[in-house]
C-alpha cells in the first residue's frame, strides 16, 4: 500500500506539472477575457445607470408638472367651494351691488392668477344672463373671444379633467397660445349656474421643470394621447410636427401615460458620436471575448479528458449509483453534492408551503368579502366554499360587526405590532366565545372593523334579542377590561339562507351607524324608526334656540333639551347627530361675527371650536348632550356678559318690554316707540334689527300671533274677539294675517288644535 500511495504521489507530481503548464496558459488567457467582458459589463451598467438616472428626472419631471397642475385644480375647487363674492356673482338678488361683487371677484381671481404665473387666463361664465368675468372685464358671451369653447362644453361636459391642449386666443392680443384647460361647475359638483375655466399656459407649465434636466445629456418630447399632438420636443426640426407623424425613436427609454393630463411623456439618453463609437468598440470585444472563453473551455475540455481519464472512470463508476435524478452541478464530492441537493429539496418545499398557505389564506379572505358584498358568483359558491373549508350544508346565518375605537391616544401608546397583537387577542377572544353558536368565520374587512360570520344548523333557534344585547354587552365589557379596547358590536338579522349573508352584513354595517343612541351593542332590529327624519324641522328648531338665545330669552334651554329628546326618540343616525351640531355651531359663529369687541369675538369663537371638539370625542348620547349643554351655557354666560355691558342693551330691553306689554295697542308703531324712548325711527329700526335680527313689524306680529294661537287653544272666545284682543280693528285683517303666517284660518287652526273646543262652542250655538 505504501508503494502504492508512494506511486499515486509520483503520478501526482507529473500530473500537477502537466495541469499547471496546460491551465496556466488557459487561466492568463481567461482572465484577460474576463477583464475586457467586465469592462463592457461596466459599461453596460454606467449606461443603465445613466437611463436609470434619466427616467428618475423624466419622473420628476412628471411628477412635478401634474403637482402644478393638481395644485391649481385643488385651489379652484376651494375657492369654488368657500370664495363668497363668486357665489354672489352666481346668485344675484336687485339688492346686490354688482359692481362691488365683480370687482371683488375679479380680485379674487387675479390673486389666484398671480400665485400661478402658468396661469394664461382665468374667467367665470354665469349662464343666467351669459355674461362673461375676466381679470379685467365683464362682457357679454356673444363679444367673449372664447365663446366656442364654452359653448362646446357647457353645460355637457363633466368637470373635474383637463381637457387636450388647444389653441387659445386672450380677448386682448391676437396671438394664439397653446393652453390646457380645467372647467369646473358652479356649484359644486354639477351644478348649472356657471362655470369657471382655468386656461393654462402650455409652455409655461412645462418650463416648471426645465431646471431639473439637461438638454445635453438627455432627450424628450411631450405629445397629447388623444389629439397626437407634440407639445414639447428637446429637438427643435420635432415640433412643427405631429407626434403620429414621427418615426419611433429608440434614444427614448422611458415612457409614462399621464391619466390625470392626457400627456405621454418620452424621455431618453443623449447619444453622441464618442459614445456610439466606444459602445461598437465594447461590442466588439465582448465578441472577442466570448469567443477566448469558449475557446478556453474546449481547450480544458480537452486537456481534462486527456490528463485525467481515471477520474472520469471513477466519475461515471460512482455515477452508476442511483444519483441521476440530482441537479447536475459542481461539489467537492459525491456526499457533499446529495447534502446540497437534499437541502435545496426541503428549502424549496418550505418555500412553496409557506406560499401556498398564504395564497389560500389571500383567497378565503378575498372569497368572504365578495360573499358579504353580494358578488360572489352563485354558480362558484358551493366549489369555493369547500376550497377555504366553509360548511356548504348550513343554511341558517347571521353576521356582526366589530369594530374598534381607534382614536388617536390608542395608536400612540400600542405601536403596529402591538396593534396587530391585541387584534389577534380580540378575534382569538370572539372565536372561543361565539364558537358554540356554529361555524364560525372571522375576517378584518377594515383596519378598525372585524366581521363575525355564524353558520348556524337547520334546528338552530336564536335567543330572544334582549338575551343577545345583554350577552354583547358582557363581550364588550369582558374585553373592555382584559384587552383595553373599546368595541362596538353591530348585528344584522338571522337569514334563512347563506347566500343572503350579504343582506344580514349590510344590515350590520348600518347599525354601527348609530353608536351615539344605541350604545355598544347595535342590533338591526333596534334601528326603526319611530318616526321619519326631516333635517329641516330640526334645523328649523335650532334656529329658533340660536333666535332666543340672541334675544336673551332663557326658553332657549327648554328647546335645547327638547331638540335632544326628539333626537333621541327618533333614533337619529350619528353623522344626523353630528350634522344638526354642527349647524348650531355654525349659527353660534354667525351671532359672533356681529360683536364688535375683538377679544370677545375671539373667546366666542373658542368656545364654539372646544364646543365641537369635546362633542367629537363624546362615544355616547347623553355625554354628547351633556357636553353640548354646557358649552352652550358657557357661551350664553359670556354673550350675556358682553350685551349687558353694551350702553344700548339698556334702552333695547326696555323697548322689547314696552312692546310685550303693549302689543295690543293697535296703534303701537314704530313712531310711537321712537317717541317715547327720545330715539329717532330710523335708529330705532336699525337698532332694533341688528339685536333681534328682525324687523320692528316682524318681532310685533310674532308676538300677536303667539298670542292668538294661545286663545285659539285655550278659550272659547269667538275669532272676532280674539283679532280685538290682540291688537287688529277687524277680524278679517287678523285672519289674512294669521292665514300668511300659519298657512291656514284661525278657524281650521281652532279644529285641528283643539277639536274638544270646537265641539262644545258648536254645542252651546245649539241650545
Amino acid at each position: 500500500m505504501g508503494q502504492l500511495y508512494q506511486k499515486e504521489g509520483i503520478i501526482a507530481r507529473k500530473g500537477y506539472k502537466r495541469m499547471l503548464l496546460s491551465y496556466l496558459p488557459l487561466v492568463l488567457i481567461s482572465i484577460s477575457a474576463v477583464v475586457f467582458i467586465s469592462f463592457i459589463i461596466v459599461t453596460d451598467l454606467m449606461t443603465q445607470e445613466a437611463k436609470r438616472a434619466d427616467t428618475l428626472t423624466a419622473k420628476r419631471v412628471v411628477d412635478t408638472i401634474e403637482g402644478a397642475a393638481r395644485d391649481m385644480e385643488s385651489t379652484v375647487l376651494r375657492e369654488l367651494a368657500v370664495n363668497r363674492p363668486l357665489y354672489n356673482f352666481m346668485n344675484t338678488s336687485p339688492n346686490d351691488n354688482m359692481r362691488l361683487i365683480q370687482y371683488e371677484l375679479s380680485t379674487d381671481l387675479n390673486k389666484l392668477a398671480e400665485s400661478y404665473p402658468a396661469i394664461q387666463s382665468l374667467y367665470v361664465y354665469r349662464s343666467e344672463d351669459a355674461m362673461v368675468l375676466t381679470l379685467q372685464e365683464i362682457m357679454p358671451l356673444s363679444e367673449f373671444s372664447d365663446k366656442e369653447f364654452i359653448a362646446a362644453h357647457f353645460p355637457l361636459t363633466e368637470t373635474g379633467n383637463w381637457l387636450s391642449a388647444r389653441l387659445f386666443t386672450d380677448q386682448r392680443s391676437t396671438k394664439s397660445t397653446q393652453v390646457l384647460s380645467l372647467i369646473q361647475r358652479f356649484p359644486l359638483p354639477l351644478g348649472t349656474e356657471g362655470i369657471v375655466v382655468v386656461n393654462v399656459n402650455v409652455e409655461k407649465l412645462i418650463a416648471l421643470s426645465t431646471d431639473m434636466r439637461s438638454d445635453d445629456l438627455s432627450v424628450m418630447k411631450i405629445s397629447d394621447m388623444k389629439t397626437g399632438n407634440l407639445l414639447y420636443s428637446t429637438n427643435e426640426m420635432e415640433t412643427e410636427r405631429r407626434h403620429d407623424d414621427l418615426q419611433v425613436d429608440n434614444r427614448y427609454t422611458f415612457q409614462y401615460r399621464s391619466d390625470y393630463l392626457g400627456w405621454t411623456f418620452y424621455s431618453g439618453i443623449k447619444e453622441g458620436s464618442l459614445f456610439a463609437w466606444v459602445s461598437f468598440l465594447s461590442y466588439i470585444w465582448i465578441a472577442i471575448g466570448i469567443l477566448v472563453l469558449l475557446s478556453c473551455v474546449f481547450a480544458s475540455i480537452y486537456i481534462i479528458k486527456r490528463n485525467y481519464r481515471p477520474v472520469e472512470l471513477l466519475i461515471s463508476r460512482i455515477q452508476q449509483f442511483p444519483l441521476q435524478d440530482l441537479p447536475k452541478q459542481k461539489a467537492a464530492d459525491e456526499f457533499a453534492y446529495i447534502e446540497k441537493a437534499l437541502e435545496n429539496l426541503v428549502e424549496t418545499n418550505k418555500r412553496y408551503e409557506q406560499r401556498h398557505q398564504e395564497d389560500w389564506m389571500l383567497g378565503k379572505r378575498q372569497f368572504i368579502r365578495d360573499w358579504l358584498e353580494g358578488e360572489a358568483a352563485i354558480s362558484e359558491w358551493e366549489e369555493k366554499a369547500r376550497q377555504f373549508e366553509i360548511p356548504v350544508d348550513v343554511h341558517l346565518c347571521t353576521v356582526a360587526l366589530i369594530e374598534l375605537e381607534l382614536d388617536l391616544d390608542f395608536q400612540r401608546q400600542n405601536q403596529d405590532l402591538d396593534q396587530k397583537v391585541l387584534k389577534f387577542s380580540l378575534a382569538n377572544v370572539v372565536r372561543e366565545q361565539w364558537q358554540q353558536e356554529g361555524h364560525l368565520e372571522l375576517e378584518w374587512v377594515a383596519s378598525d372593523r372585524l366581521v363575525v360570520v355564524w353558520l348556524h344548523e337547520v334546528d338552530y333557534v336564536p335567543e330572544n334579542i334582549q338575551d343577545q344585547v345583554k350577552q354583547l354587552e358582557e363581550l364588550v365589557s369582558w374585553i373592555k377590561k382584559h384587552l383595553g379596547i373599546i368595541v362596538r358590536i353591530g348585528a344584522g338579522r338571522l337569514v334563512s339562507h347563506h347566500l343572503e349573508a350579504a343582506i344580514s352584513y349590510h344590515q350590520a354595517r348600518h347599525a354601527l351607524r348609530y353608536k351615539l343612541i344605541s350604545g355598544n351593542v347595535m342590533m338591526y332590529a333596534h334601528m326603526e324608526r319611530t318616526s321619519p327624519y326631516s333635517a329641516y324641522t330640526y334645523y328649523r328648531h335650532v334656529a329658533e334656540c340660536i333666535r332666543h338665545l340672541h334675544t336673551m330669552n332663557d326658553v332657549w334651554r327648554e328647546e335645547t333639551e327638547t331638540i335632544f329628546e326628539q333626537m333621541e326618540r327618533e333614533r337619529l343616525a350619528d353623522e344626523e347627530i353630528y350634522a344638526i351640531i354642527d349647524y348650531a355651531a355654525m349659527l353660534l359663529l354667525e351671532e359672533v361675527e356681529g360683536i364688535a369687541a375683538f377679544d370677545v369675538k375671539n373667546k366666542l369663537r373658542d368656545q364654539v371650536a372646544m364646543m365641537q371638539e369635546k362633542v367629537g370625542k363624546e362615544a355616547f348620547f347623553p355625554g354628547l348632550y351633556s357636553v353640548f349643554s354646557e358649552h352652550l351655557e358657557r357661551f350664553y354666560v359670556r354673550y350675556c356678559t358682553y350685551k349687558k355691558s353694551n350702553k344700548y342693551q339698556e334702552t333695547i330691553n326696555r323697548v322689547k318690554q314696552y312692546i310685550e306689554q303693549n302689543y295690543t295697542d293697535p296703534d303701537l308703531s314704530l313712531t310711537q316707540i321712537s317717541d317715547k324712548f327720545a330715539l329717532k325711527p330710523k335708529y330705532a329700526s336699525q337698532l332694533f334689527k341688528e339685536e333681534f335680527g328682525m324687523k320692528f313689524v316682524d318681532f310685533l306680529l310674532r308676538l300677536r300671533m303667539e298670542e292668538a294661537k294661545k286663545k285659539l287653544n285655550e278659550t272659547e272666545d269667538s275669532v272676532q274677539d280674539i283679532a280685538l284682543q290682540i291688537g287688529y280693528a277687524t277680524s278679517i285683517s287678523f285672519g289674512r294675517m294669521f292665514k300668511k303666517m300659519e298657512g291656514i284660518t284661525p278657524g281650521e287652526y281652532r279644529k285641528m288644535k283643539s277639536p274638544h273646543l270646537e265641539s262644545s262652542r258648536l254645542e252651546q250655538a245649539v241650545k
